[in-house]
C-alpha cells in the first residue's frame, strides 16, 4: 500500500541537512500505524511525502501503483483523491456550514449531483456524530466538534488511505481518545490509517504498529501487546 525505500528529504539541497534520512518503511493495506517522535523528528514531512505534497530528495515512495520516481505531475491529483488528510488546526472554511465544508470536497473531486452530495455528506456526518449540527458554522463548534468535521471532510470521498497529522494536539485527553476511536472505526471499515502524534498512551491503545522517528531516522518499531477491538457492527454514529 505504502512503501518508502531509502528515502532522504532535505529542504536545503541534495547534501542535507536531512529532515528524513535513509528511511525505509512499509505500511500494509488496512493497517493502523502511528508515527511517534519529538517535534522535528520528521513525522509531518513523512505524511506530506505520501501525498507527494513533497518529493523525496533521494530514494522513492510507492503508494498504490504510484511511484514517486516515475509519476507525472498530472497523475498526482489521482493519487491525492485516494487519500484523506486530517490536520491539527482543522482548516475548515469559516463561512461555510459543517455540511458545506464536507460537500466542498465532493465538488472538488467532480461530483456535482446534489442528491449524491447530500447523501454522502449526511453519511459521514452521522458517522462522526455531527448530523444534528450540519447547518452550524465552524465557529459555533467546540474544538472536538471541529476536528470531527475535519475527519468527516477527509472521509466523504471514501479514501483508501487516511493521514492524520497530530489530530488530537489541540484537544483534551478524553476528546483525543474519541477522535482516535473514530479513526479506528474508519480503519476497521477498510482504510489504511497513518497517524502522526505525540500521545504515546493513545498510540499504544489504538495502533497495529508504532513507528518511532528520531531526528529523521527510524529508531524502532513496536507492536502493541493488545489493542482495543472495534466490531464492524459498531460502525454507527459516534455520539
Amino acid at each position: 500500500m505504502i512503501r518508502l525505500e531509502n528515502v532522504y528529504k532535505s529542504y536545503s539541497g541534495s547534501t542535507g541537512p536531512w529532515v528524513l534520512e535513509d528511511l525505509s518503511l512499509g505500511i500494509g493495506a488496512r493497517e493502523m500505524v502511528f508515527l511517534l517522535g519529538a517535534s522535528g523528528a520528521g513525522k509531518s514531512t513523512l505524511l506530506k511525502l505520501v501525498t507527494l505534497e513533497e518529493r523525496p530528495t533521494k530514494g522513492k515512495i510507492k503508494v498504490h501503483h504510484f511511484d514517486s520516481s516515475l509519476v507525472k505531475e498530472r497523475q498526482v491529483p489521482e493519487l491525492r483523491r485516494r487519500c484523506g488528510v486530517v490536520y491539527q488546526d482543522f482548516r475548515l472554511i469559516r463561512d461555510k456550514t459543517v455540511q458545506e465544508n464536507v460537500a466542498y470536497v465532493l465538488k472538488m473531486t467532480g461530483i456535482l449531483d446534489p442528491d449524491v452530495i447530500r447523501n454522502e455528506s449526511h453519511r459521514v456526518l452521522d458517522l462522526v456524530g455531527l448530523y444534528a449540527k450540519r447547518h452550524q458554522f465552524p465557529t459555533t463548534l467546540s474544538g472536538g466538534e471541529q476536528q470531527r468535521c475535519a475527519i468527516a471532510r477527509a472521509l466523504v470521498h471514501q479514501p483508501s488511505i487516511v493521514l492524520a497529522d497530530e489530530p488530537t494536539g489541540n484537544l483534551d485527553p478524553a476528546m483525543g481518545a474519541e477522535i482516535f476511536e473514530i479513526l479506528r472505526r474508519v480503519n476497521v471499515a477498510g482504510a489504511t490509517v497513518l497517524v502522526a502524534t505525540h500521545d504515546q498512551d493513545l498510540a499504544r491503545r489504538f495502533a497495529d504498529r508504532i513507528v518511532v522517528l528520531e531526528q529523521g531516522k527510524l529508531r524502532r518499531e513496536e507492536t502493541p501487546r493488545a489493542r482495543r477491538s472495534v466490531e464492524l457492527g459498531e460502525l454507527g454514529p459516534v455520539r
